[in-house]
């Protein structure tokens, strides 16, 4: 994509400034971009592909954003997290690490959700085309600390006090029910 044009499957080509809505396929018009577009965009895969395995750790303690807002999207370890919405209404059993950089030491809340604060449901409430579930424990895993609180049926949100070094680590949390089935909390609210 450029300021002018949008490549589409390498395929579609779409002038956006007089086309913005992208209805108009301009390939034929204009098989050089076509071509300039696709080269651009294999020399970038090549680029990135060489660092697929790598982590890139998400800032918690800056003063630019406190606090920081952490969603399932951006685990690491599992093949499929909950991506959209339609699986955290759900209730998707899935679970993985946030990459994290502790970026000062001292004193950080984690606050636990299955749900946004926008929607501020509890736990296990289920909202509108989905399901409830039936976790009764909660637990936060960081640096050296690995915490387990209990969650009552009007819980929104279970929040975690602890003490930081500053360092890159993984965080990691659970919702559990009482069967041991468990998921990670889809949102976290992390505040220094």
């Amino acid at each position: 994509m450029t300021d002018r044009w949008r490549l589409v499957n390498g395929e579609e080509l779409h002038d956006i400034k007089p086309d913005p809505g992208q209805k108009n396929n301009v390939a034929d018009k204009y098989p050089e971009v076509v071509e300039k577009l696709r080269r651009a965009y294999e020399d970038w895969w090549a680029d990135v592909s060489q660092r697929f395995d790598e982590q890139c750790e998400i800032i918690i303690g800056s003063g630019k954003e406190n606090p920081v807002k952490l969603t399932c999207h951006d685990w690491h370890g599992e093949k499929l997290p909950p991506w959209n919405q339609g699986h955290i209404r759900d209730g998707k059993q899935a679970n993985g690490f946030w990459a994290v950089e502790v970026i000062r030491p001292g004193r950080y809340e984690f606050g636990l959700r299955r749900w946004p604060l926008e929607v501020d449901e509890p736990i296990n409430a289920a909202i509108p085309g989905g399901s409830a579930i039936s976790a009764t424990q909660a637990r936060l895993k960081i640096a050296d600390v690995d915490i387990v609180k209990p969650i009552s049926l009007t819980d929104a949100v279970v929040t975690f006090d602890v003490r930081l070094k500053a360092g890159k680590t993984r965080l990691q949390t659970w919702f559990t029910d009482d069967t041991g089935n468990s998921r990670g909390a889809y949102y976290v609210y992390v505040k220094r």
